[in-house]
């Protein structure tokens, strides 16, 4: 084999391995949605629990919080683009966020899809490089 072709096999090689760890940080993005998904459908299955008057932080701003006293726990204002809201209640806002689950996973599997078709031809161009040899 030239050492032309074998520098480009190898440069396609390293193409090939670059694409995977872009995936898989955007994959790793994806199961981080995931779970916040999870998290915030569990917090509102929480607070649906709780009575009038429990005292509750409410955030208002990343990482600032106040304490209040929950008036209602079945009422939620949600944003729904374009700086608009709505008012919602909670059984509404979980299917809402199931919802989002459902596209987020369907996301992860077309993500891993192409990880693997990219990893098999990864493989395939080191075997091929390695039988010219």
């Amino acid at each position: 084999m030239e050492m032309d072709e074998k520098q480009k096999q190898y440069m396609e090689f390293q193409q090939l391995q670059q694409q995977i760890e872009m995936l898989s940080k955007q994959m790793e993005e994806v199961n981080q949605q995931l779970m916040e998904l999870e998290i915030s459908k569990t917090a509102l299955e929480e607070v649906e629990k709780c009575d009038k008057g429990t005292e509750v932080l409410a955030q208002i701003a990343n990482g600032i919080f106040v304490k209040t006293k929950l008036d209602c726990n079945q009422k939620l204002i949600v944003n729904i683009g374009a700086d608009t809201t709505v008012e919602k209640n909670i059984p509404d806002v979980i299917k809402m966020l199931d919802e989002q689950q459902k596209l987020v996973n369907n996301n992860a599997k077309e993500i891993e899809k192409v990880i693997d078709a990219l990893g098999e031809e990864a493989v395939k161009k080191i075997q091929g490089f390695e039988a010219k040899e």
